[in-house]
């Protein structure tokens, strides 16, 4: 196999304690968290406003009346990194605002005697508690809105796979966080998703026979978006082979972390705050390599965030894929090149494109087709490819923090919504639905 490099242009190639208020309890005083609680599925606390009805099965909040008192809580403590998945089943125009989401250090049981009459900003002013209004174009019906907290205690959230966006920071990720949801306004009803649950019903579409009649294949309750009947107008998308958004997301089989790897260039460090985020370590010095922590998946989506910025220095960011495990390179980074260009002569395949077109905060989107074009987009903008790659092969993406770029943060998650999969198995069975309905 050849090495190749790409420039700006072209690509190129090689291989008695005093009593206090539930919101004042110290943690220590609180509930613990059972200890079996991290594999439980995720539904709603008991305890919640008095406005809101669960469903028998907990998964369903509704708020009965009012615009207010309809603060909810997940049923058990969420990981860094974890995602929170909700879809808005019922909405309202007769209110104003809308869902409020974010995370809380105090146990739920704690808080039952007190609960507000709204999480923002009464909840938000009671150390913590950190809850925040999701934008009112992201919370409309039938919106599937995610939210998760990173290990640097920044919650990120978004809508409808896309879009996400830093909504809350300085969160203690120190102990045990529940999520916390205020079921206000404009928003009447969600719905909590439980990943293991979605990937058990994306299996049972993907398994089905395309002979089977599509009306009781394909559940409206358990697709994204109500499949069309004959005679009614259909005003949703459905996902066709030249359509963009869908295949973007395509993605890999279960929710997986993203990490930078332990070996970096010698030029290179991690943030000692936050491993998100690696950093070149002088600026006048090359070899600030960061490769991820294993292999990236076909259609798995690697997002990344310029955090630092030096104007006055010239080039920019660089990003390949390379065979070479960075483990194998344990004592051996001095080897690295200071120029780019020298990795073709190396026996491993290194395939990369130079001095990106960037700039600070710019958010920068890369993905391997099933063609083995690797595509780019910068700040949600049009895909365009910038290497070709054998995607027969394991490779590693690596970026050069170069030029102008000297912080990058990397997404913990590939991929901001867990029912992608879904997506991806229904893809097929929609379509034709589409033509027979429509």
């Amino acid at each position: 196999m050849r090495n190749t490099v790409y420039t700006d242009t072209e690509p190129r190639t090689k291989r008695g304690p005093k009593v206090l208020r539930p919101f004042e309890q110290q943690r220590s005083n609180e509930p613990e968290a059972e200890a079996g609680d991290a594999g439980k599925s995720v539904v709603f606390h008991e305890v919640h406003g008095e406005n809101v009805q669960l469903d028998k099965e907990k998964k369903v909040a509704r708020r009965v009346k009012s615009y207010c008192k309809s603060v909810v809580f997940s049923s058990r403590p969420i990981e860094p990194g974890e995602v929170v998945l909700l879809h808005l089943t019922e909405c309202c125009e007769d209110w104003s605002g809308s869902i409020r989401v974010g995370f809380t250090t105090h146990n739920p049981v704690s808080l039952k005697a007190s609960l507000p009459t709204s999480a923002y900003p009464n909840l938000m002013n009671v150390p913590g508690n950190w809850v925040k209004p999701v934008d009112d174009d992201h919370a409309k019906q039938d919106a599937y809105i995610h939210f998760y907290v990173t290990e640097a205690g920044e919650v990120l959230y978004g809508s409808n796979g896309k879009d996400e966006t830093e909504l809350l920071t300085g969160i203690d990720t120190s102990g045990p966080l529940w999520a916390l949801i205020d079921v206000y306004g404009r928003t009447l009803a969600i719905e909590i998703f439980d990943e293991g649950a979605i990937n058990s019903s994306s299996d049972e579409v993907k398994e089905t026979p395309l002979t089977t009649d599509l009306s009781s294949t394909l559940r409206p309750d358990s697709l994204p978006w109500p499949l069309c009947r004959r005679g009614d107008p259909c005003t949703r998308p459905i996902c066709t082979g030249n359509n963009k958004a869908c295949t973007d997301l395509a993605g890999d089989d279960k929710w997986t972390h993203l990490a930078y790897h332990k070996i970096l260039g010698p030029n290179t460090r991690l943030d000692p705050g936050d491993s998100q985020v690696a950093e070149r370590c002088e600026l006048g010095k090359r070899k600030a390599f960061a490769f991820l922590s294993r292999p990236l998946a076909t259609n798995e989506l690697l997002q990344v965030k310029v955090e630092g910025w030096e104007e006055a220095l010239p080039g920019s960011l660089s990003f390949g894929m390379t065979t070479c495990d960075p483990s194998s390179l344990s004592g051996k980074t001095g080897e690295l090149p200071d120029n780019l260009d020298n990795l073709l002569d190396r026996e491993e395949y290194w395939v990369f494109q130079k001095a990106l077109n960037c700039a600070l905060n710019d958010q920068l989107v890369f993905v391997t087709r099933d063609d083995g074009q690797v595509e780019y987009s910068r700040n949600g903008g049009p895909f365009s490819t910038i290497l070709h790659v054998d995607g027969a092969e394991n490779l590693f993406a690596f970026f050069d923090i170069a030029g102008r770029v000297t912080r990058l943060r990397l997404r913990m998650r590939t991929m901001p919504l867990c029912f992608i999969r879904l997506f991806k198995a229904v893809n097929t069975l929609m379509n034709l639905a589409y033509r027979i309905a429509c």
